[in-house]
């Protein structure tokens, strides 16, 4: 019998610091510091920003947009982030996008 699991969004002093510093660079984010940031495993932190700003840029131009914001982190929390998802709202209730899925309901990490 398959059993389901549901693997928790930790929190800890760095993925709180990058939600406080995203906030303050994009002041429309989700209150919920879940949607947002959270430590997949302890080498790896998953981002999603969802913004208007997002809208009709590829993602080379969303990334300009955060790279300022993300590049006020020291290297090492840098580093930690491996998944970056840069969104609008449309696009975040896409149910075919399977890395914005993956974002909300994380697969077991074997770390």
């Amino acid at each position: 019998m398959a059993t389901t699991h549901t693997v928790r969004k930790r929190q800890d002093s760095t993925t709180r610091l990058v939600y406080r510093t995203l906030r303050e660079h994009f002041p429309e984010l989700s209150q919920n510091i879940e949607d947002v940031v959270y430590r997949y495993n302890p080498a790896s932190i998953r981002v999603r920003v969802i913004d208007p700003r997002f809208e009709g840029k590829s993602f080379r131009e969303r990334e300009k947009l955060i790279a300022g914001v993300l590049s006020s982190l020291t290297e090492a929390v840098e580093s930690d982030i491996t998944l970056l998802l840069l969104l609008t709202a449309e696009e975040a209730q896409d149910p075919t996008d399977l890395m914005n899925l993956e974002f909300d309901d994380p697969s077991r990490t074997r770390l």
